[in-house]
């Protein structure tokens, strides 16, 4: 896949709604119809069409936004505790807990899983997973539309439930080419 293919990586809506129901409790009504509007969306619509794909640009600035609201900030400091935010909300989600709970406490499955099930609610990016050994494994992705702390945070997030500590290097090939080698203890 090319660099300039970016715009042709699309995400389910219920990534997006997941992403809105960080703050949605803890706005206004009208201050939460603004952020749809900025967004160019409807949060209804996105819970009605649950498993339709959107552009993932959509969720890039939904989760600016939401960091902005969350942390006064959306750097890169604030998409690793999204993302780590993100991967807390879905396992404790009916579809999360199941999925979680089939895979077992085994950190390298329980990653790999992970990782594969969450590039499975995208089209697009591409990522490949190489086992490196007992306890390291790597992914790379391509076309991938993240800031780099974003996976990472994933990543630290699935391996710390499973009762491990994680360690991750990451290596950018490219602007939209990234892979993590990552060891647990």
């Amino acid at each position: 896949m090319r660099e300039q293919d970016m715009d042709q990586v699309m995400i389910k809506g219920f990534i997006i709604g997941n992403v809105l129901d960080l703050v949605r409790g803890t706005m206004s009504a009208s201050d939460f119809a603004d952020l749809e509007e900025e967004l160019g969306l409807s949060y209804k619509t996105l819970k009605l069409a649950y498993f339709k794909d959107y552009p993932v640009e959509i969720q890039l600035r939904a989760e600016e936004k939401v960091a902005q609201i969350l942390w006064q900030r959306s750097d890169d400091g604030a998409f690793y505790k999204f993302a780590r935010l993100n991967f807390e909300a879905f396992a404790k989600t009916a579809i999360g807990r199941t999925a979680l709970a089939l895979v077992g406490k085994d950190p390298k499955r329980l990653v790999k899983a992970s990782i594969r099930l969450m590039s499975t609610v995208m089209k697009g990016m591409k990522v490949e997973v190489e086992d490196r050994g007992e306890d390291s494994i790597s992914f790379r992705f391509r076309n991938n539309p993240y800031r780099p702390l974003g996976w990472q945070g994933v990543i630290d997030a699935v391996l710390e439930s499973a009762g491990v500590t994680p360690e991750v290097k990451i290596v950018k090939h490219g602007p939209t080419d990234t892979e993590y080698l990552v060891t647990w203890s």
